[in-house]
């Protein structure tokens, strides 16, 4: 949901985000893998009350690719941008990483988190607290890409 408070204007809202994805890179980059990899949970958003099957296949392959464990199958909400914290299938994600089951959360893109800044930034907060992370697929990462293109 879009509030007053976060209604900064286009080009504000979109450096926000560049400095937002800056930082959840930096995350992921301080980490140290586990030996037998990240433990992650795919998860995305759809307005439409139908699996995003290719969607959660996508993301499932990207972790693959990346050398990631999935240990939850994965879960997504169709209620459309309501604040993570309102979302099911979010909360279902982040309670893995809280509890030490998963490492981090794998979604297709941002918006699957917030089209805010400040909500995006909470999520931040809350899984660099628990040293987690968070990913999304690269929009221009390929399926089937060579493992020695890994990021």
């Amino acid at each position: 949901m879009i509030t007053p408070g976060d209604d900064y204007g286009e080009g504000v809202r979109q450096d926000r985000f560049g400095q937002l994805h800056a930082r959840r890179r930096d995350m992921l980059a301080t980490l140290n893998p586990p030996t037998c990899g990240f433990r992650v949970v795919p998860y995305a958003l759809t307005v439409h009350p139908v699996a995003p099957s290719a969607t959660l296949q996508r993301v499932r392959a990207y972790a693959a690719f990346r050398g990631w464990r999935v240990v939850r199958d994965g879960l997504w909400d169709n209620g459309g941008m309501d604040r993570p914290d309102a979302r099911d299938g979010w909360m279902e994600a982040l309670s893995l990483v809280r509890n030490g089951v998963a490492d981090g959360i794998v979604t297709f893109d941002a918006a699957a988190v917030s089209a805010l800044p400040s909500e995006y930034a909470a999520v931040l907060d809350e899984l660099q607290n628990r040293a987690g992370f968070l990913a999304h697929v690269p929009p221009n990462w390929k399926e089937g890409a060579d493992v020695a293109a890994r990021p």
